[in-house]
């Protein structure tokens, strides 16, 4: 589901930053925000996810047979006779006017947030490069003590990748398929050093409790 993956990341950002000393501060001020999400730091996130994720919100419509107290739902009873124009209608106006009651944040989207925790209301989450920026970052640049964005660094990242075991983050990212390692491959550098603070970024706004931020 990609509503969980957006989280894992998240998640993953937010632990990277429990661990960095510059966003202490952050993470003191956002440790009661925080409360919820329990031992994150000596946690795997499908483990904690099982767990957890009852605290976000939910993004799909689905049959239930027991209500439960998710404030981020409406229960309806809809008779099945009825023409399907006439109840799609009738949803849409059920819903909006819900809406508008919890909305916290008004946006262009009309998104609303109103499960505890969601991800920045009106912001573009760009899941596949936030990804590409984490495992960049957190293991190929962390895992060689910060070493300078070169060359030799973006053969890192290229055996990084062709080696991983999770197939389905095996693809090197577009910008590398005309890497050289004869060459200085200055735009793929740029790219890496984007990624790397785009990176810084995102463990800033995990932090502070709002994330991805806004651009």
């Amino acid at each position: 589901m990609k509503a969980k993956e957006n989280i894992r990341i998240w998640f993953e950002f937010y632990k990277l930053a429990i661990n960095d000393n510059r966003f202490k501060k952050e993470i003191d001020n956002s440790k009661d925000y925080y409360f919820d999400w329990g031992n994150v730091k000596d946690t795997k996130f499908d483990y904690w996810w099982n767990e957890h994720k009852n605290l976000f919100d939910e993004v799909t419509i689905r049959e239930i047979d027991q209500v439960d107290s998710d404030k981020s739902a409406i229960y309806l009873k809809v008779p099945l006779g009825l023409p399907i124009t006439d109840l799609t209608n009738r949803f849409v106006e059920i819903v909006k006017d819900r809406q508008s009651k919890l909305r916290k944040v008004e946006t262009k989207a009309k998104g609303v947030a109103v499960a505890k925790y969601s991800l920045t209301v009106g912001s573009e989450f760009r899941a596949d490069r936030n990804n590409h920026a984490l495992m960049i970052y957190r293991d190929v640049f962390l895992k060689n003590d910060r070493p300078p964005i070169n060359t030799k660094f973006l053969e890192k990242v290229k055996k990084f990748y062709e080696t991983r075991k999770a197939t389905k983050f095996k693809k090197v990212p577009v910008s590398f398929a005309s890497f050289d390692p004869t060459d200085e491959n200055e735009g793929i550098v740029r790219t890496c050093r984007r990624y790397i603070k785009d990176a810084e970024k995102l463990m800033l706004a995990a932090a502070k409790g709002d994330f991805p931020g806004k651009d």
